[in-house]
């Protein structure tokens, strides 16, 4: 028997079949249509975050998720603790207008569980988004492709993996996806 998560309200069930939310999606829908919308939303938009929110998605997912009982969700792969610690973030009493325009940008009062990542696309990349800007560190350009795969290597990957290939992994997908090269 295979274990189902409700989505909306993260208890586990089981049943005879296999659950599993999917999605994937093109790159260039995804940056004109998801991610430069929700960053100016709440003020974050720039061509470099941009670009290393597309190339984060990428290296994390191709754009292709697939979500059993798991422990991150989203495009992004984004972890239940990084949620809730970017949730903190936010609720910090510096944050409040960042907060309340997030919010406001995914029609929610409140911040939902963290499996609404799998379909709330924008709050996913706002997530991943806030998880950047908080770091205070400057983003390399936006044609530097290299400096973004270092940047989320060093910055968002590095919990989830220690080979020193995860930056040409992103590179290689950037590549494959966004510039049509194999």
């Amino acid at each position: 028997m295979g274990k189902i998560i409700n989505l909306f309200d993260q208890q586990e069930h089981t049943s005879e079949s296999n659950f599993a939310a999917s999605l994937s999606m093109n790159s260039s829908y995804f940056r004109a249509q998801i991610i430069v919308p929700s960053l100016i939303l709440v003020n974050l938009h720039s061509p470099s975050l941009t670009n290393l929110l597309l190339g984060t998605a990428l290296a994390e997912s191709g754009l292709e998720t697939t979500q059993h009982a798991g422990a991150a969700f989203s495009f992004f792969n984004i972890p239940i603790s990084r949620y809730h610690n970017t949730i903190n973030y936010l609720n910090l009493d510096g944050n409040a207008s960042l907060k309340t325009a997030i919010l406001g940008a995914c029609y929610c009062n409140m911040f939902p569980p963290a499996a609404s990542l799998m379909w709330n696309l924008r709050l996913a990349v706002l997530i991943s988004a806030v998880f950047y800007d908080h770091l205070k560190f400057p983003y390399p350009s936006s044609t530097d492709i290299p400096g973004l795969a270092y940047y989320w290597k060093m910055h968002y990957a590095k919990d989830t993996d220690k080979q020193s290939d995860k930056a040409l992994h992103f590179i290689d997908t950037w590549h494959a996806y966004v510039d049509g090269k194999s």
